[in-house]
């Protein structure tokens, strides 16, 4: 009997926890480059002003919205929650904001026990992608666990944590070096595609992973001095260019 696509997908998957982070890279691949600006969908998003073909971009959810605004290109990678096909209201705005846009390639969290064919379910809205990859959850939590390193201890990975600071972590394993975040805010409601002002959630667990990464030794920035206050990020001076 032959093994059913969900299983096969796990399989492939599977080489991440039982061998190393470089195999999890050769099944993703390409890797991103050194420099990552990743996109969130808060309002009011900065761009790093030295952000240049150089770099690699990430968008999260439905941030690619603001590209256009801040004169950024399609993204290389776009980090996307599978729960974005409910029909609470800011998801059926996500799905309106990414509809007809495009990107390199697409991890879709696939959520818990799912077997729906999420990047089929992506592609007809249409959104354009030459690669869509599904992630079982236990590759999420496994990537935040490698990012925060020693102190994934006192990480409840297993509780809630958001795209765009799962999306920090895939990059991290993904080869990026320095990653310099725009559109992220624990205080500011609501997203900068849509109208409804949805609180943010999720903060606290949030705010511990991404101070744990820092912690950890990684090269996180923000662009944004009210997040960088709010998560003991540094601003990004574009002091560590290669």
């Amino acid at each position: 009997m032959r093994p059913t696509l969900f299983l096969q997908e796990l399989d492939r998957w599977q080489s991440f926890f039982v061998r190393s982070k470089q195999d999890f890279q050769r099944a993703i691949g390409p890797l991103l480059k050194e420099k990552v600006f990743i996109l969130g969908s808060a309002p009011g998003p900065i761009r790093p002003a030295d952000f240049s073909a150089d770099w690699s971009l990430v968008c999260v959810n439905a941030s690619q919205k603001s590209c256009r605004a801040l004169s950024l290109p399609q993204p290389d990678l776009l980090y996307i929650r599978g729960n974005i096909f409910s029909e609470k209201i800011e998801d059926v705005e996500a799905r309106a904001a990414i509809t007809n846009e495009s990107a390199g390639r697409v991890l879709i969290q696939r959520p818990d026990n799912s077997r729906v064919d999420l990047a089929q379910k992506l592609a007809a809205l249409p959104y354009v992608s030459s690669q869509f990859d599904a992630l079982p959850r236990w590759v999420k939590d496994r990537a935040v666990l490698d990012a925060v390193g020693n102190f994934g201890r006192f990480l409840q990975v297993r509780n809630a944590i958001t795209a765009g600071v799962a999306a920090v972590a895939l990059c991290h394993c993904l080869g990026a070096r320095q990653i310099v975040l725009g559109g992220y805010s624990f205080t500011v409601a609501g997203h900068a595609y849509s109208s409804s002002q949805v609180q943010r959630r999720n903060v606290r667990n949030d705010s511990l992973a991404l101070r744990f990464m820092l912690d950890a030794g990684l090269a996180l920035f923000t662009t944004g001095p009210e997040f960088a206050e709010e998560s003991g990020l540094p601003v990004w001076t574009g002091s560590l260019q290669a």
